[in-house]
């Protein structure tokens, strides 16, 4: 079976995602679009919608998706019911949470990320993503932690005074 990628789409308006992903390891995603492609082992981008939208985490799915109420994360949801819902959902693990999130602002001048499907039309939950978008939005993330690291450094390197060379 072939490995897919996917961006799940979370409404702040509707789910406190920033507070879930401070809180949960795993959470239970509704997957209303692609139910028969999501499989467990799928690559999962998490996009939280709104004004600074963009990629704010990764993960995995790790159970097939089935219809049932979340198990997982209820209390984030503003409107508790939205979770208790028979709806299709799938088990995702978090592996990443980004510090910068890789924003859409940025990502819409990508040269392989601008006409991301998200970008183009961001009504649902579930976006299929390409090998090349995937393998752009993984350069992106490895970019941004090489980036953080050196200005963590570069922090701490003042806060000890700096360095003379003698």
């Amino acid at each position: 079976m072939t490995q897919n990628a996917w961006i799940l789409q979370s409404n702040p308006a509707l789910f406190r995602i920033d507070d879930a992903l401070q809180t949960l390891d795993e959470d239970d995603w509704e997957i209303r679009q692609y139910t028969g492609r999501v499989h467990a082992g799928d690559r999962v981008y998490i996009w939280r919608a709104g004004e600074r939208a963009g990629i704010v985490a990764t993960g995995v799915v790790i159970e097939e998706p089935e219809v049932r109420p979340a198990a997982i994360g209820t209390e984030f949801w503003l409107e508790r019911a939205h979770g208790e819902r028979l709806e299709h959902r799938a088990r995702v693990r978090y592996d990443r949470r980004l510090d910068p999130p890789l924003l859409r602002s940025d990502l819409r001048y990508h040269p392989a990320l601008a006409t991301l499907a998200i970008l183009r039309g961001p009504l649902g939950t579930v976006f299929p993503l390409t090998a090349d978008e995937t393998a752009a939005i993984e350069a992106l993330i490895a970019l941004s932690t090489e980036v953080a690291a050196g200005r963590r450094m570069a922090a701490r390197h003042e806060e000890m005074g700096g360095c003379s060379s003698s």
